[in-house]
């Protein structure tokens, strides 16, 4: 009998644990999580994102969806890079090649359009590298308004870019 209860308590503790790693992942990634988005996407990233900027794109990717395809946001983001209706209404407007909201759940789509997106707030507003993290955050009007919040997450990401970029040498 005490056995069993041991061994109960035991799994509770366990299941309690991972529950916490569940919902502490949504806010901290490890290097190991990290590695293992890394090596999740590995060859959709190196299809659509230049080999420098592989690391920043699965920090982004941790932020945004935790690797997660399926993952969708109350906003109506989508994917792995969290692509919004607006983010594909102005890639089609730009490359003439629709894409529906549904299609985003295909990591190379999502990460072509995000990776994509993340290069036009570079390109069109003139924003740095910094600054086009804020934006795509919360739209390149977003993050003036909102510039903690976005700064945050924009420090999130370059800090998961870098330790990836540390296993990675």
């Amino acid at each position: 009998m005490m056995l069993r209860v041991a061994i109960f308590s035991l799994c509770f503790v366990l299941v309690f644990l991972d529950g916490i790693r569940g919902f502490l992942g949504m806010y901290f990634m490890t290097a190991n999580d990290l590695r293992r988005i890394y090596e999740k996407w590995r060859s959709v990233l190196e299809s659509h994102v230049l080999p420098v900027d592989v690391p920043l794109i699965v920090g982004l990717i941790a932020v945004e969806s935790s690797g997660r395809t399926e993952a969708r946001s109350g906003a109506g983001a989508v994917g792995l890079m969290q692509v919004t209706q607006v983010v594909l209404d102005e890639y089609f407007n730009e490359r003439d090649r629709r894409v529906l909201l549904s299609d985003l759940v295909d990591p190379d789509i999502n990460v072509e359009i995000g990776y994509w997106y993340l290069n036009r707030l570079q390109r069109v507003y003139g924003l740095s590298l910094y600054d086009s993290l804020r934006a795509y955050n919360c739209g390149p009007t977003g993050a003036k308004k909102s510039a903690s919040n976005s700064a945050e997450y924009a420090n999130k990401v370059l800090a998961y870019g870098h330790l990836i970029q540390r296993f990675l040498t």
